[in-house]
């Protein structure tokens, strides 16, 4: 099945997948938030989280995770960051404390260059955002350069052989391995690339359990 073969509706539903709108945009979202909250975490965990450190999320959705990641550890600062207007208005509305308190805020991005000075954050994660940019290796680029030295950077992806299984994610995602991680990251200067990966049992869009394989892949700024 080509892009091309795709209904109208599945077509609406990968664009929701990629910048949540309207009254759709709200419900993929909080569905989004439920399926990926394994991953978010495992990935929050990667990063090792340590005091006064400043966090950066790229695709943060609806958000309603951030008060978990002050949970783990409550002396840092986290910037989100988003391209769906929705989300971000979401996202302030349900950290509203948390911003009022100056340990959180929220930014909208057009999602190729970060609006950031070089070396500002400690750690920077991101999940299931990479099937969506246009220039990946302008964006690792980017995020190298605004992560200072000796810091982590985790990006989170679910497994070609999960994604190929649903012809909407197959047809409209841009599919990773840790081979084109290594291979789109090779002219960036990181100290290590590793990679830890996972499977969990989710609940399907048809509401049957599927498992889902995935890796959280950790890149250490020297």
């Amino acid at each position: 099945m080509s892009k091309s073969k795709l209904s109208d509706a599945q077509i609406k539903l990968a664009e929701q997948f990629r910048c949540p709108a309207g009254e759709q945009g709200i419900v993929v979202a909080n569905s989004m938030n439920d399926t990926n909250i394994g991953m978010t975490m495992q990935t929050v965990k990667a990063l090792s989280l340590a005091e006064n450190d400043v966090v950066l999320e790229i695709g943060h959705g609806n958000a309603k995770h951030v008060a978990q990641i002050f949970n783990i550890q409550n002396k840092l600062t986290y910037t989100g960051l988003d391209i769906s207007p929705l989300m971000y208005q979401e996202a302030t509305k349900v950290n509203a404390e948390l911003i009022e308190q100056k340990k959180a805020n929220f930014m909208l991005s057009e999602g190729t260059t970060l609006p950031f000075p070089d070396e500002f954050f400690t750690k920077i994660f991101t999940v299931n955002t990479i099937y969506f940019w246009n220039n990946p290796e302008a964006m690792i680029s980017e995020l190298y350069r605004v992560l200072s030295p000796g810091g982590l950077c985790c990006i989170t992806f679910a497994h070609k052989g999960f994604l190929e299984q649903h012809p909407i994610l197959r047809e409209t995602f841009n599919l990773y391995d840790m081979d084109l991680i290594h291979e789109i990251s090779s002219h960036i200067p990181f100290k290590n690339i590793s990679a830890l990966n996972f499977t969990e049992q989710i609940t399907s869009n048809t509401g049957e359990m599927v498992k889902r394989n995935y890796t959280v892949a950790i890149l250490k700024k020297a």
